[in-house]
C-alpha cells in the first residue's frame, strides 16, 4: 500500500451546513466520474466493473462522522487498486473537518515499479475549498492565491510565525510589478496543502523583508517556500532547502511548473513540488490520527 495523496481541511464553522455541503459536493465528485450519483443506493455502489463506492454516517455524543470511500482499477496499471477515502467529522462543539486520502494498492505478489502518483483527489479538494470556508490558523484556505500589499506586512509576519499547519508559498511581483511565477497554478495543484501568497508590487517585497529579515524574504520576482514552525531563530543556510523552507530566485523561476503544464522541467520545481510532499505527510499524520478516532467509535 502506498500513499500518494492526504489532505486535512478545517471547517471555520461545522456548526451550520459546511459539512453536509461537503458531504454532497464528494458525493456529486464521485457521481461525475459515472454520469451522476445513484437516487436508489443506500450505503454501496457499483457504478462500473470493478469499482466500489461505499459509505456510511456514525453518530456518538453529539458528534457525526461521513465517511466513503471509491475503490477502483488505477487507470495504468489493473493490477493496482486506487482508493479514495473521504471522512468527515463534526462534533458537539461544533468543531469539525474533512480528510480526503488517495492510495494505492497492488493486488500483484510480483515486486516492480508503479505508476506516477498522479493524485486526483486535489480535484476534490479545490471544489471543497471553493464552496465552503475552510481556515488554518487565522486565514482562510483557497484554491486561488492571496495577495498581499504593504500594508499586510505585518499581518503576514504574524502568520508565518503563527500556529498554521501547512506551509506559505511567498511569490513575489518583480520591481515593474509583474509576477513571472504561476501563481494561480501553484495554489490550485496546493489547494488544502499550502497557501500561495502573492507579494503585488516591489514595496510590498521590501516590507516583507523588513518584518521576516533578508535571510528568508523572498526577493522581487523570486519564490520562496516557508514551512510551518518557521521561527527567526532557526539556523540560516543559502542551499535551496532549509529548516524553514526552500527558495527559487528570480533567474529560474520561468523553469518552475505546475502538474499539467507545458513549461520545461527544472530541479526548481521542487520548490513547490516539495510543499506538496511536506504537507502530504504532515496530513498523512493526521490521518492517522482522525482515523484512530473512528476506530474508537466503530
Amino acid at each position: 500500500m502506498r500513499r500518494i495523496y492526504a489532505c486535512l481541511l478545517e471547517f471555520a464553522d461545522a456548526s451550520g451546513r459546511d459539512p453536509l455541503a461537503a458531504r454532497a459536493i464528494t458525493k456529486r465528485w464521485v457521481g461525475g466520474h459515472h454520469g451522476g450519483w445513484p437516487t436508489d443506493a443506500l450505503d454501496r455502489w457499483e457504478p462500473a466493473r470493478d469499482q466500489r463506492v461505499q459509505w456510511r454516517t456514525v453518530e456518538h455524543d453529539g458528534a457525526v462522522a461521513f465517511e466513503l470511500t471509491w475503490t477502483r482499477p488505477h487507470a495504468q496499471d489493473r493490477t493496482l487498486w486506487r482508493r479514495t477515502l473521504v471522512q468527515i467529522i463534526t462534533t458537539a462543539a461544533a468543531d469539525g473537518h474533512v480528510v480526503v486520502a488517495e492510495r494505492l494498492e497492488s493486488h500483484d505478489p510480483k515486486v516492480r515499479g508503479h505508476p506516477a502518483d498522479d493524485a486526483s483527489a486535489h480535484e476534490l479538494v479545490r471544489e471543497i475549498v471553493d464552496a465552503v470556508h475552510c481556515v488554518d490558523g487565522g486565514w482562510s484556505v483557497r484554491a486561488v492565491p492571496h495577495r498581499a500589499d504593504a500594508t499586510r506586512a505585518m499581518e503576514l509576519d504574524a502568520f508565518v510565525r503563527g500556529g498554521r499547519r501547512l506551509p506559505v508559498v511567498l511569490v513575489a511581483a518583480d520591481r515593474t510589478g509583474r509576477v513571472g511565477a504561476d501563481a494561480g497554478g501553484f495554489a490550485a495543484t496546493l489547494a488544502g496543502l499550502a497557501h500561495v501568497v502573492v507579494l503585488v508590487d516591489d514595496a510590498a517585497v521590501r516590507a516583507v523583508a523588513a518584518e521576516l529579515g533578508t535571510a528568508r524574504a523572498v526577493e522581487s520576482g523570486g519564490v520562496r517556500l516557508l514551512w510551518p514552525d518557521w521561527r527567526s531563530n532557526d539556523p540560516s543556510w543559502t542551499g535551496r532547502f532549509t529548516r524553514d523552507g526552500c527558495h527559487a530566485p528570480a533567474s529560474r523561476v520561468a523553469a518552475i511548473r505546475t502538474p499539467g503544464s507545458d513549461a520545461p522541467a527544472s530541479a526548481t520545481s521542487k520548490a513547490a513540488n516539495a510543499a506538496v510532499s511536506r504537507a502530504s505527510h504532515r496530513a498523512s499524520d493526521s490521518v492517522g490520527g482522525r482515523r484512530a478516532v473512528w476506530r474508537k467509535w466503530t
